[in-house]
């Protein structure tokens, strides 16, 4: 994940902030929705400047969640979610 988050450029993303507690906000929202095959980036609400739209921390800490694709396009994630182990349980 540190090698992602390292190449992930916040510059080139919207400020698109994930919560739980608001699902309608997800439902219309563009960049959630697109993001099933690809690597995407929600950030902590308190993380953006409302005003500005800049980061107030550090991207490493103003990440909320990064999906969808993970397990697809990552060679690691990828590795690990298909491992044998991993598909059948054991």
């Amino acid at each position: 994940m540190d090698s992602i988050v390292e190449e992930f450029d916040p510059e080139k993303h919207p400020r698109t902030t994930f919560n739980t507690s608001d699902e309608e906000k997800h439902v219309s929202d563009c960049y959630f929705l697109e993001s099933v095959d690809k690597i995407r980036f929600f950030y902590e609400e308190a993380a953006v400047d409302e005003q500005s739209g800049r980061l107030k921390v550090p991207k490493e800490l103003a990440l909320n969640k990064v999906g969808h694709a993970l397990h697809w396009l990552d060679h690691n994630f990828r590795k690990f979610t298909f491992h044998e182990r991993i598909k059948v349980g054991k």
